[in-house]
């Protein structure tokens, strides 16, 4: 079973789920953890399903931390966060929490691959990464992925569609907009519904949807030599019908690195695993990456 915590990280109030370890402050004693950075929403709730089968195959005690400002029960104040600061966010963590030898495997996915890559390039002598292992990264072209243009007017007037998002959620009580939001998704888990809990608040939905315009604005070429400086350590899993990832970025990252570590999957796995792939994925972590 996974624990849940909120601890302060450079003063910001943070969710984590935990698993194989009890505290945070345990975290000091671990020779060996994984760390999972999380997409955008970054509520951990939705990955905990998958983190759980990890950690039963792994037994290696893991890591989940959720965004700044993304948690309904860590959403201190009204100020929102960047993409670069989510990245300060979590490389606060691991020097607050991480003893510098500790053996670190990053787990990534979507935008939280971005993260990943960032922690590594500004950490790589600071700490001890042996590994990155990038879920349907999100490295290049998000504005105009099929998925960013579906997205694009909802992200560019993102404070309106908040406002909206507001005087929606005053006529539905919460128990009933989870209800909706879950059967449009077809997933009921209690994981996820525990996510759904958190992104119905409209605080969070804004920062959501912020966080998501700084991506596109950052998000443009692939960042040739940032992964260079990382790619030895890395691989990367990609799915033949992610439309935020999509296969042509696959065969960009191949065509730059010919010998990196690189997959794609035909399995018909979806950018947003965790709805109905989440044991699958667990297992195809813990075979081509951790066994």
């Amino acid at each position: 079973m996974s624990s849940e915590v909120i601890v302060p990280v450079s003063r910001h109030q943070t969710h984590f789920l935990l698993f194989g370890v009890s505290t945070i402050k345990n975290l000091l004693e671990l020779s060996e953890l994984i760390l999972f950075i999380p997409g955008n929403p970054g509520i951990c709730d939705f990955y905990e399903d998958f983190l759980l089968k990890l950690y039963q195959l792994s037994s290696i005690p893991i890591v989940a931390a959720s965004h700044l400002c993304q948690h309904r029960k860590a959403l201190p104040g009204y100020h929102s966060h960047n993409l670069d600061e989510q990245v300060e966010h979590k490389i606060d963590f691991l020097k607050q929490y991480v003893a510098s030898s500790s053996c670190i495997t990053i787990i990534g996915h979507s935008i939280g691959c971005h993260i990943a890559l960032e922690v590594m390039d500004r950490l790589y002598e600071a700490m001890n990464i042996k590994k990155l292992i990038l879920l349907m990264p999100t490295l290049e072209k998000m504005a105009v992925s099929p998925r960013g243009k579906e997205t694009a007017s909802l992200i560019k007037y993102h404070k309106f569609f908040a406002f909206l998002h507001a005087i929606f959620t005053t006529l539905l009580p919460d128990f009933l907009l989870v209800k909706l939001i879950c059967k449009k998704e077809g997933c009921q888990t209690p994981a996820f519904i525990r996510g759904v809990q958190s992104i119905i608040k409209t605080r969070i939905f804004y920062n959501v949807l912020y966080m998501a315009s700084t991506e596109m604005q950052q998000i443009v070429d692939l960042d040739v030599d940032l992964l260079s400086r990382s790619i030895d350590k890395t691989s990367m899993f990609f799915t033949d019908i992610d439309h935020w990832a999509p296969e042509a970025h696959y065969w960009n990252v191949l065509k730059m690195f010919p010998n990196a570590d690189v997959v794609l999957n035909r399995e018909g796995i979806s950018h947003q695993f965790v709805d109905f792939f989440s044991q699958k994925m667990a297992s195809i972590v813990f075979e081509k990456y951790l066994y």
